[in-house]
């Protein structure tokens, strides 16, 4: 999982260079080598592009997004976090546990297909 997570950092970073969004910093925090888990990889570069793709629009000029990934338990856990923060808005359109729009809706989440522990 390690692999896959740090190949998609990289290139959302030439993405984010390439359409001129590249103010803020990309940090590889702690990263664990290997990390196993039962999956199809283009879903899971899928699930990575697109958790990168919204962390990097909410990064705010001269933040920071950041990787990392662990095992807890028997989990493996991969984390992407920005210093950006939701607007009030946006917390009022999107309900809690919701899913905006009409697009997700019709995808099962890949937690829910290959098994999900949520954060404590």
């Amino acid at each position: 999982m390690t692999d896959i997570l740090k190949k998609r950092f990289r290139i959302n970073e030439e993405a984010v260079r390439e359409i001129d969004r590249g103010k803020f910093r990309q940090i590889e925090e702690e990263l664990k080598f290997p990390l196993w888990i039962r999956c199809f990889p283009l879903h899971l570069e899928r699930v990575f592009d697109n958790l990168l793709n919204n962390a990097s629009h909410a990064v705010p000029e001269g933040g920071e997004l950041a990787i990392r990934s662990y095992q807890k338990s028997m989990w493996a856990v991969a984390e992407i976090t920005n210093t950006g923060e939701i607007s009030e808005e946006r917390k009022r359109t999107v309900p809690v546990g919701g899913k905006p729009g009409p697009g997700p809706a019709h995808h099962h989440p890949p937690g829910q297909t290959y098994g999900r522990k949520d954060r404590d």
